[in-house]
């Protein structure tokens, strides 16, 4: 047995209304045969997937594949429910849904249709588990792993991160037709004129002046002083005797970062000494010439995100922590959190992975520990240097305890640098006293926020950001398709096409048109027919010849 062909939809099919994945099967000498005439075939897949047992049938009647297995199915719908499950093995957050379109009982040709948005890795596992299946009709036992490890780093390759994917669940949620635009995060939202790109958390509309100004930090300072918005006394080094210099005019603890840096990358806080100024300026200046010293504001570090002028989500940031148990060894600890589920490499998971730096491990021996130290029971130990998730900190989601000073600030900060999608980063007393009682004031803001700390918060409600952009993006229900009209028989499909468009064309609408001598777009030629059923450029002489004419 063997895949014949495989073909990817990234749209609405003859199959199905969502993007999917269809293979042709051949199951060459097995061509009508079915589960029952394979005794052993359900225990042989049981025992390679315990949870097939829970899998229902997609049809209507829901019933338990494992009774289908027993009483008898087409091998295409066992090869079906292990792609599934192997899907599933790799990635539980990620929707899919599988069906057969099988043939009569004499048929060696079967169809396997998987909806699923990671098509790559489906086009990867189809093959693969009708490899399987045939393994097990013939008494052998594959090594599952060996296909799920590559799986994986197709998916790891492949998918979008959880910004463009809350951003994405809320467009299907809302009926939006998406697609990928490259390999990296660029999406395409609806099509025609009502098209808008997406990109993690920045869009089309996210002004490329806004996002320079907030990637300089101290740009960023100057603008929200203007117009009276707290932020930390501060200035710009770009040496390490000026570091020290600057930090005589302003007080102790005080917090080094790269001007142009992101992601908490570089980024020291705390820091009460002049030696240690030294080293925060060297670890900084890893990335960014220029290097912005600033007092270090008291209270909570907060993350509010506002989306077209509004709040829409608030977070409390803290750094990422171990508690000890009296037995293991700080870096044990550290291990033992690392394989908690929630944590991934980079932005893979709502929590990344913590890593003890050069400059944590400094901190740790001012400290009187190191990595070796055996952590007494209960007490808690930072091993992250800033609050950001990407360094390995937590988030609690505060949204509703926001107070209505605060929320008014940020969205008068966002208005300031006038980006459509922003994160601000706040040091404050208590977010939900007024101000000025609040006290502190705004350290940061920043061009497409991670959104996954209010998605996955580790404390509290989730908050359902993606919606609020695709709504930023299509309000009140604005069209995000165009209409599309299919005429399809046997003879005067082209004519037909052509009356449509032509009558349509009359009410002055934009109308495209594709037929077999073309495509048009308002009546002129954009590409052309060849015999042999390819295109033709613009330019290409033989556009001139009469059979392309009015096509």
């Amino acid at each position: 047995m063997k895949v014949e062909s495989i073909r990817v939809f990234n749209g609405v099919n003859f199959y199905t209304h969502q993007a999917a994945v269809v293979a042709s099967l051949d199951y060459e000498t097995f061509g009508g045969t079915t589960t029952r005439q394979f005794p052993e075939l359900p225990n042989r897949l049981f025992e390679i997937f315990p949870s097939l047992i829970n899998h229902r049938c997609a049809d209507k009647s829901g019933e338990m594949f494992s009774a289908r297995l027993a009483e008898g199915t087409y091998l295409a719908h066992a090869m079906e429910h292990v792609a599934l499950e192997m899907f599933d093995q790799i990635d539980t957050d990620l929707d899919r849904k599988g069906r057969c379109i099988c043939g009569t009982a004499r048929t060696e040709h079967d169809r396997l249709v998987v909806e699923t948005r990671a098509r790559e890795v489906m086009q990867y596992l189809i093959p693969r588990a009708v490899g399987i299946v045939d393994a097990l009709v013939h008494g052998q036992a594959p090594i599952l792993e060996n296909v799920l490890v590559p799986a994986r780093e197709i998916l790891s390759d492949v998918e979008l991160g959880p910004s463009g994917r809350c951003i994405i669940d809320a467009a299907e949620k809302l009926g939006i037709p998406w697609r990928r635009e490259n390999d990296y995060s660029l999406v395409q939202l609806g099509y025609g004129r009502n098209l808008h790109f997406v990109q993690a958390a920045a869009t089309d509309l996210s002004s490329d002046i806004a996002v320079d100004i907030v990637g300089d930090k101290n740009e960023t300072k100057n603008r929200l002083e203007k117009f009276s918005i707290p932020t930390p006394p501060g200035c710009i080094v770009s040496s390490e005797d000026e570091a020290v210099a600057a930090v005589e005019q302003l007080q102790f603890p005080v917090a080094v970062k790269p001007l142009n840096g992101n992601q908490g990358n570089g980024v020291t806080l705390d820091i009460v000494t002049a030696d240690d100024v030294r080293l925060a300026f060297h670890h900084a200046q890893q990335f960014s010439s220029r290097v912005l010293i600033e007092e270090l504001l008291h209270g909570n570090n907060y993350r509010v995100l506002v989306v077209g002028g509004k709040m829409v989500a608030a977070s409390e940031r803290q750094p990422g922590r171990v508690t000890g148990n009296g037995r293991q060894t700080l870096q044990e600890l550290v291990d033992a959190e690392n394989e908690n589920p929630l944590r991934g490499e980079g932005h893979e998971k709502p929590l990344t992975k913590v890593r003890l730096t050069p400059i944590v491990i400094q901190n740790l021996l001012k400290n009187g520990l190191s990595v070796n130290s055996v952590i007494p029971e209960g007490e808690e130990v930072e091993v992250s240097i800033g609050m950001n998730l990407s360094t390995g900190g937590t988030a609690r989601d505060v949204t509703d305890d926001v107070h209505r000073s605060v929320q008014l600030m940020c969205e008068r900060a966002a208005r300031v640098v006038n980006l459509d999608i922003c994160g601000i980063d706040l040091m404050l007393r208590d977010i939900s006293k007024p101000l000025p009682q609040a006290r502190g004031g705004i350290i940061e803001i920043n061009a497409a926020p991670g959104l996954r700390m209010h998605v996955h918060p580790s404390e509290g409600k989730s908050r359902d950001v993606g919606r609020a952009i695709i709504e930023m993006l299509y309000p009140e229900n604005a069209p995000s398709r165009i209409p599309i009209i299919a005429v399809t028989g046997t003879n005067g499909k082209t004519t037909v096409t052509r009356m449509i468009s032509h009558v349509l064309g009359a009410t002055g609408r934009n109308i495209g048109t594709t037929t077999t001598d073309g495509i048009l777009l308002n009546g002129e030629s954009i590409v052309f027919r060849r015999h042999n059923g390819t295109g033709l450029g613009q330019n290409d002489p033989e556009r001139q010849d009469s059979r392309y004419r009015g096509a």
